[in-house]
């Protein structure tokens, strides 16, 4: 997202990137970010800088993006700009939910039974990678046991109909 767009006007920047996770506040200790990471598959690569973001609940998330994109943001939103994600929106989970923000290269997914289950970032990008996660994310729930709750940013719902019970769109 250009920093230009991503500040208009906005207080907050939400900060797009495969390097989010949700962690429980209490066992965040920001000394062991990089093993954090690595951990979740995640290698930082040189040159990247970590934020982390309180949610509401008893999760933060933890972020990184290249430190030039950091500093072009703060260069033009201003040095106290705020970060945020998809993964720290609020869900209303009454029943088994899948829910699941598409930007068009990254799925951001939140599971949830009895409360949250799991929350992942995962970069897909092109209709394969869609579809293999649908596969995978088959063989640990049955889709027809959840409701999915989308928040399409990219025009694909087409790619989740028929797959959930029933599939609800933000």
């Amino acid at each position: 997202m250009p920093a230009a767009e991503a500040c208009a006007g906005a207080e907050t920047v939400e900060l797009l990137t495969p390097w989010t996770l949700l962690v429980p506040r209490e066992l965040f200790d920001p000394a062991a970010v990089e093993a954090l990471f690595a951990a979740h598959g995640l290698p930082l690569p040189a040159g990247m800088r970590v934020v982390q973001v309180s949610g509401d609940g008893p999760t933060l998330a933890v972020m990184a993006a290249p430190e030039e994109a950091m500093q072009e943001l703060e260069r033009r939103c201003g040095a106290k700009v705020r970060y945020t994600t998809p993964l720290l929106h609020p869900v209303a989970a009454t029943e088994p939910t899948v829910w699941i923000c598409d930007t068009g290269e990254l799925l951001y997914i939140r599971i949830y039974r009895t409360g949250l289950q799991l929350a992942e970032t995962v970069a897909v990008g092109t209709e394969a990678g869609r579809g293999y996660l649908l596969e995978r994310l088959a063989e640990r729930i049955d889709p027809k046991e959840f409701v999915l709750q989308l928040e399409d940013r990219a025009g694909n719902a087409r790619y989740y109909r028929n797959f959930f019970k029933k599939m609800l769109c933000e």
